[in-house]
């Protein structure tokens, strides 16, 4: 897979949000792969914010828990579930705001089971929530300026530029992967009432004493009815409902 992640003049971009943001814009819209192309993203901040790692966390389904999605540095962390509302991560959602922290240890939110479960020793944090409109869908973190120096502005404009191109990323991924699922739905449902009324008998001669009509009340309904003629001229026929 091909990105466009890779600016000829990286130091000016540093300098530019707006341009990697174009860059990032660019690459996400190329892409089929999201899920590869966030993590590209996400390799190209740690090396321009010059971290030891990073990581792209979202909530899972009932917004209990921030599971890591992406994850580059010594350890991969990825699956790690940290309950919404805890470590830097959960404030920064809960917040909604950028987290600055130069001694993680003396932060109390500080979650640091994630530490003690890799190895990995934190010891500064810069984390931004990723929300498009007014949700926030979850939050990107990078720990441990390579230099030793705190997190300034020009690294927290950055990392807010990575976040809202991710995040608008991602929802607009979502959104495109529900519209498929309700096109594949729509086409199994209009499958299912074509198999139907073939199954229904066709329609009675003008004469014949018998007539039917089922009218689902949506596309499919579970009725079906038919009726034949004995040898001995009777009629017979029969009538099937499943309820629900």
């Amino acid at each position: 897979m091909q990105t466009d992640l890779q600016p000829p003049d990286t130091a000016r971009q540093m300098h530019d949000p707006l341009e990697f943001a174009a860059a990032l814009s660019r690459s996400f819209a190329q892409t089929q792969d999201i899920n590869a192309t966030v993590r590209e993203a996400l390799a190209q901040i740690v090396g321009l914010l010059k971290v030891e790692a990073g990581a792209i966390f979202l909530f899972d389904e009932m917004r209990a828990n921030l599971i890591c999605r992406a994850a580059v540095g010594p350890v991969d962390i990825t699956g790690l579930s940290v309950p919404t509302g805890s470590g830097i991560v959960g404030r920064a959602v809960a917040e909604d705001s950028i987290q600055v922290v130069e001694h993680a240890y003396e932060d109390q939110g500080f979650f640091s089971e994630a530490d003690r479960k890799t190895g990995f020793v934190t010891r500064s944090i810069l984390c931004a929530p990723m929300g498009v409109g007014q949700s926030v869908i979850g939050a990107v973190e990078v720990l441990n300026k390579q230099d030793g120096k705190p997190f300034n502005t020009e690294d927290q404009n950055l990392l807010r530029v990575m976040a809202a191109s991710a995040a608008l990323a991602i929802s607009n991924a979502r959104m495109a992967d529900r519209l498929i699922a309700q096109e594949r739905l729509q086409r199994e449902v209009e499958l299912a009432a074509e198999i139907q009324r073939h199954l229904l008998p066709e329609e009675s001669d003008a004469g014949s004493p018998i007539a039917g009509l089922v009218q689902p009340i949506l596309e499919v309904s579970g009725d079906f009815y038919d009726h034949f003629e004995l040898p001995d001229g009777t009629i017979a026929f029969t009538i099937g409902d499943v309820s629900g």
